[in-house]
């Protein structure tokens, strides 16, 4: 009778853990982390939906620290307008997501100028991050029917590939050096690598 008892709680424990598991995933509902891993690159949409990892454009220097905590002041100074007398307040700091580096560039906001804590763009260099769920890492020879399939536009330089989504609009942008990664470039606008465009 105890043994049966015994087999009986076995039973129920391996029926009920699968719903415990689930349950505690469908609990978890922060839109950054329902299904979207930490190192994953955002490359489209709004402003507020464009980054990498869980920092998106537009957010604060608060916002971002309280997802990764305290990041290392990279670069501050400041930043020409359209002429010598229109200067903006930068900043990049640099912070680990999960398992990738991820730098952040800081500018000024409309809510208050002269400090740079609005986030203008967005970087990394880490060949672990991951767009349309593979790793960066795996090369541009993989990469580039994928990108033009999600029309992507590539421009060759000398010895760089750029590769960009939309030139002229959301500005993301993906160097390449002899086909490896060189750099990830999330920010508000532009057409980086056009330059190059033959």
């Amino acid at each position: 009778m105890e043994r049966m008892g015994r087999a009986l709680a076995l039973c129920c424990c391996l029926t009920c853990f699968p719903a415990a598991v689930a349950g505690a995933h469908a609990g978890n509902t922060h839109p950054r982390s329902a299904g979207a891993p930490l190192v994953t690159v955002h490359p489209s949409g709004p402003e507020a939906a464009r980054g990498i990892g869980p920092v998106r454009l537009n957010e604060t220097l608060v916002q971002v620290e309280r997802a990764l905590g305290s990041g290392r002041l990279v670069h501050i100074g400041t930043q020409e307008g359209f002429g010598p007398s229109e200067q903006f307040k930068e900043a990049v700091y640099r912070y680990r997501s999960g398992s990738i580096v991820i730098d952040v560039s800081y500018g000024e906001g409309a809510s208050q100028p002269g400090v740079a804590n609005v986030v203008s763009a967005i970087s990394t260099s880490s060949p672990s991050a991951v767009l349309f769920g593979h790793h960066l890492g795996t090369g541009l020879r993989f990469f580039e029917s994928l990108l033009k399939a999600h029309r992507w536009h590539i421009f060759r330089c000398d010895h760089e590939v750029f590769t960009t989504l939309l030139p002229g609009g959301p500005g993301t942008g993906i160097s390449w050096k002899r086909g490896h990664l060189h750099e990830v470039v999330i920010d508000g606008g532009g057409s980086w690598g056009q330059q190059c465009e033959r």
